[in-house]
């Protein structure tokens, strides 16, 4: 996949800039979406909530396919970097 690999990954880009927590559960279950398919495992325990918080975003997910949430996965990473690099570029005037 070519466009797999130009994509930076969310780790990627949340080492450059700080991301939300509820920006990097989005990528994460784009990204579970993508790889693995629709949610088919067990709730997590309530005492992990950023367990349950990636279980309950990839759940959300339904049947999505796995290249309509790489395509979602693209989209919003794309779209983090052009409001990064408008931010950057406006702080550097």
């Amino acid at each position: 996949n070519n466009l797999k690999a130009q994509t930076p990954t969310a780790l990627e880009v949340k080492s450059s800039y700080d991301l939300s927590d509820d920006m990097l559960v989005m990528f994460y279950s784009y990204y579970k979406q993508a790889t693995a398919g629709p949610c088919n495992t067990p709730k997590p325990n309530s005492w992990d909530p950023i367990g349950k918080a990636k279980w309950e975003a990839w759940k959300t997910l339904g049947n999505m396919s796995k290249d309509q949430a790489m395509m979602e996965y693209v989209q919003e990473i794309q779209q983090v970097g052009s409001c990064i690099d408008c931010r950057d570029e406006a702080l550097s005037y």
